[in-house]
Formats: C-alpha cells, structure tokens, sequence
C-alpha cells in the first residue's frame, strides 16, 4: 500500500477531528481510495476543535489570498489537495496554488509547508475557510485586507 504523502499526513494530524484522522489517512494512501476523500472534501471537511475560520465570500480572490498568505507567512508554495484538477498533490508556487484553489469548483485544500495554516473550500459556492493551529485574530485578518 502506498505512502501518505508528509504534508498531507500532517495536515490531517494536525486539522481532521481526531477520532476521523486515522479514516481520513487510509484514504489518501492510495489513488483507488483517494477519490472518495476528495469527494467528502466537496462537501465537508470536519475540523478539530476550534481549528476552522469561515472566510467571507470577500477572500474568494487571489489578490486577497495572497495578502492573507502573506499577513500570515504561509510561505512561498502550497500543497494542493484537490478535486477535478490535475494540480492534486502537488507542490506549487503560492500564487499558482491560490489560483487552483479560486478557479476550481470542486472541494480544495492549500497546505502551507509549515502545517501551521491551510484553506479550505468546498464545492462552489459553497464556503471558504482559513484553517489555522492557533486562531487568528480579527486584528491579523484586518491587516491581511490592508495589503490587498
């Protein structure tokens, strides 16, 4: 059986209720399996904790993606976890992966290298949500929206 790819496996460590983490794992170890978590992904992805921030429809840009990745220090790429695009499971530059994540209409994860952040949409339109270890302030996201 395949491996979970690092960044992946941390991401669910880190982010998945912890009694569906190891469920969410056993998916993504392999291609025959990993379809049905990227279906789930289309429409919910259940966090632990306090963990989860929905955005408003505001953040559905590049440009202010981009200001909250860099208010936040996301880092200079993303990993895609990702419905419906070839990008699923890559590494990309961040402005290449924040593209992928508003251009796609199906359920998309961006994971910053550190694990420290991730964002999260569902299916269009549904919802967007800045996942993070620790919450983030409203002070923070409003110096996000003064570098957009």
């Amino acid at each position: 059986m395949a491996e979970v790819d690092p960044t992946e496996a941390a991401f669910i460590r880190t982010f998945a209720q912890p009694e569906e983490a190891e469920r969410h794992l056993s998916l993504l170890r392999g291609r025959k399996h990993r379809s049905e978590f990227l279906e789930q992904l289309n429409h919910s992805f259940q966090t632990h904790g306090d963990r989860g921030r929905e955005l408003g429809s505001e953040w559905k840009n590049p440009s202010s993606l981009l200001a909250l990745a860099a208010e936040l220090d996301f880092g200079e790429t993303m990993h895609v976890i990702a419905d419906g695009t070839p990008m699923d499971g890559q590494s990309l530059r961040i402005e290449r992966a924040v593209e992928t994540l508003v251009g796609n209409n199906w359920g998309t994860v961006l994971v910053a290298p550190s694990v420290r952040y991730a964002l999260y949409k569902t299916q269009d339109p549904g919802p967007l949500f800045l996942l993070s270890e620790r919450p983030v302030s409203d002070e923070r996201l409003a110096a996000a929206t003064a570098r957009r």
